[in-house]
This record gives structure tokens, sequence and C-alpha cells, in this order.
């Protein structure tokens, strides 16, 4: 080679075990997918604490009418939000069996069906009381009727996302995970 070369020899001394450590990181990197497993739940529920980030959602009808919060009644769907980090990834996700239809909206289809409406007097025992709805254990009589099949349109509500400032703070971790500061 004509001209000037510089040899690097990384077989020894800080640079070398520095480069051994690199190695060793990247060859489980559960630990890092644990922090990011946490970033991304803890997105996740800000977007329940928000109700929908960068767009708000569109309130549901029990949010309108009670003055709640929409898919918070409970809180169990943002709470069962949890990470389960392996090896070089991290699953998140929810076994709440309704959560799909809230993320991605869609049709729910009722069929037909029968059914018993129980009715009860309404001031219990006077002969000609009108009468109400009442629960099978405290009707006096029932009634089968035949009820039609109706569909749902629910809307897209969509809170398995993560945001723009969440990349960053991934990157973040990531690098103190790679460079040890962590």
């Amino acid at each position: 080679m004509a001209g000037l070369s510089i040899k690097i020899d990384l077989q020894t001394g800080p640079a070398r075990a520095l480069l051994l450590e690199l190695r060793s990181r990247g060859e489980n990197t559960t630990p890092a997918m644990k922090i990011i497993g946490e970033i991304a739940r803890t997105s996740i529920v800000k977007n329940f604490e928000s109700e929908g980030r960068p767009i708000p959602w569109t309130k549901s009808r029990r949010a309108l009418k009670e003055g709640g919060r929409t898919l918070t009644k409970s809180t169990r769907l943002s709470k069962s939000i949890v990470p389960d980090p392996h090896r070089d990834y991290v699953d998140i996700g929810t076994n709440v069996t309704y959560a799909r239809i809230h993320n991605q909206g869609g049709e729910i289809r009722h069929p037909a069906r029968e059914r018993v409406l129980h009715f009860a007097p309404k001031d219990g025992r006077r002969k000609n009381s009108p009468i109400q709805f009442a629960r099978s254990r405290q009707a006096k009589f029932g009634m089968k009727v035949a009820g039609k099949a109706y569909t749902i349109k629910m809307p897209k509500r969509e809170f398995m996302m993560l945001q723009p400032e969440d990349l960053t703070e991934i990157q973040a971790a990531l690098l103190e995970y790679f460079t040890g500061k962590q």
C-alpha cells in the first residue's frame, strides 16, 4: 500500500473490553426489552387518561350520559396492559376480550333471540297497581318476547399505540443499555 496507513488493534486493552461488553449486551437484550415495555405501557395508560392521543376519541354514550371518561368506567382495560419482554423483542397486550373491538372499531352483530321480560306491581300489593319491569326473582309474572337482530357500530378508539416522543425515549433507553449507564 502506497502512502500512509494506520492499523488499529482491538485485541487488547480497553477497546477490546468495550467490544466484548457490547457483544454480551447484544446477545440478550431482555433487560432493555423490560425497560422498553414499561415505556410503552406507560404511554398506553396515558392514552386512556387523555381519552385519545394525538387525536381525541369519539366520546362514548356512557361517558356523555354519566359524565365519565371513555373506555375507563372500571379501569379494567387500562390496568390489564402488560409488557412481556423476551430476548430480542417485547410483546405488549391485554387479555381483556373486548379490547380488540374498542381498539380497532367494527361491528358487533347480535342475532335475533327470544327472552323473557319480568314484571311486578309498582307498589307491590294493590290489586290494580300499575306494573313495572322487575328482576326475575321479584317478578309476579313474565312474558316471552322475540327480540330483533341488531348491529352496534363501535368507533375506532386506538389506545394500543405509541407516540413519537416514546420512540425518542426508547432510543435513549437502548443507548443507555448498550453503553452500560443503566
